[in-house]
């Protein structure tokens, strides 16, 4: 079975902590990735792990300004396929289709096509990118971090699940007052 799509998720620096009260997945992950019956379960909140994760944390936590909102989507859209116009034929500057994208404060969501590349090179570029954008905005001179280390990934399988995640993810945009989709490199699917 070919990869469709991968959800990619991952939060600004100390917003949701190990332990943290909310848990470790929405419903929404069993429902496109059947957790439950590969026998994940649901990381329950920690007040022990919540508070070490605290105390060993290198800076407070950080939560974007819209202005930073924008830094990081125009930092993603340089490395997602642009919609128009296509690549040139012969040209290997392979980019991924973005289906659907939503940056709230505290996290990215990040649906993209199927990754030509190992995904840690990829999502390690779009949030190394992103966070230079960030971090030299007014006000970041003495942080170092703008997210946490590592991401959430599922990989989907079927149209489906795929338009499930993009509904879900374009929820994130409209619950801020936004239309479905904030930025024009988005791919419509077809």
């Amino acid at each position: 079975m070919s990869t469709l799509a991968i959800h990619f998720i991952w939060t600004t620096y100390l917003t949701w902590p190990p332990g943290d009260h909310r848990g470790h997945w929405s419903p929404l992950f069993d429902f496109y990735s059947n957790l439950i019956e590969r026998g994940h379960k649901l990381n329950l909140p920690s007040s022990t792990t919540y508070k070490r994760s605290l105390a060993i944390a290198k800076e407070p936590p950080i939560l974007l300004s819209e202005c930073e909102m924008q830094a990081v989507a125009n930092a993603i859209g340089e490395l997602v396929a642009p919609v128009s116009p296509p690549l040139a034929a012969g040209n290997f500057d392979y980019r991924p289709q973005a289906y659907a994208f939503a940056i709230e404060p505290n996290h990215v969501h990040l649906l993209t096509g199927a990754i030509q590349e190992d995904l840690s090179a990829f999502i390690g570029r779009v949030k190394g990118m992103s966070s230079s954008a960030v971090l030299k905005h007014a006000g970041n001179e003495t942080r170092s971090r703008v997210w946490t280390s590592g991401y959430w990934k599922v990989f989907l399988f079927d149209r489906e699940g795929v338009c499930a995640v993009k509904d879900y993810v374009e929820q994130h945009n409209l619950r801020r007052g936004l239309p479905r989709q904030t930025v024009d490199w988005i791919y419509q699917l077809e």
